[in-house]
């Protein structure tokens, strides 16, 4: 079993992590939907579950890999998204074409800098 709870802002204290039945605390936490959710579950699937609509429906091999990766490549694109508008003029040739590369290779920025020259 799963538990999802909407979280609050930074600012305040996180709200109290939910028990199961018997009282004890769930293994696993996990914040997401950009900060607005926390997820509480005893496996790692129900976690990536509550990210992928059906996957605890899925076939263990194949299926759940290929969605995982679905998730994975959608998550990659929002952020090269979210980096990329409104900093594209500072940064030079070879960062624009990792915030703008396709998603059919993963992004190879050069190591020790940061994107862009910003104060990210």
């Amino acid at each position: 079993m799963a538990v999802i709870v909407r979280n609050v802002p930074a600012a305040q204290d996180p709200p109290p992590a939910p028990r199961k039945a018997d009282g004890r605390p769930y293994r696993y936490e996990m914040i997401h939907a950009d900060g607005a959710l926390r997820g509480y579950a005893d496996e790692p699937a129900q976690l990536v579950g509550m990210l992928i609509p059906g996957y605890g429906e899925m076939g263990e091999g194949a299926e759940r890999a290929a969605a995982r990766l679905r998730l994975a490549l959608d998550a990659q694109a929002r952020l090269q998204a979210r980096l990329a508008v409104g900093r594209l003029g500072e940064c030079d040739e070879s960062e624009r074409a990792v915030l703008l590369g396709g998603r059919h290779e993963p992004p190879a920025p050069r190591s020790g800098r940061r994107p862009c020259r910003s104060s990210w």
